[in-house]
């Protein structure tokens, strides 16, 4: 099963590089990028202690790093 999906995996990544599309290739560096996602993280943090108590928001935080970490 795992071997099938590195070949899906490779399969895609041929497919999508063989374009040499500017638009995508623009695209992945933004994505690749780690400071694109910090306004996103920020907005989740607020979500977090706005929605549930402080102590859920702690926990749900923490879990959400360790799960981020891994």
């Amino acid at each position: 099963m795992l071997e099938y999906l590195i070949e899906i995996d490779k399969s895609v990544f041929l497919i999508l590089n063989k374009y040499h599309n500017h638009f995508l290739d623009e695209l992945m560096l933004i994505i690749s990028n780690s400071k694109t996602f910090v306004p996103f993280y920020i907005l989740l943090v607020v979500y977090f202690f706005k929605k549930y108590p402080l102590p859920k928001a702690f926990q749900l935080l923490l879990l959400f790093v360790f799960v981020v970490s891994i």
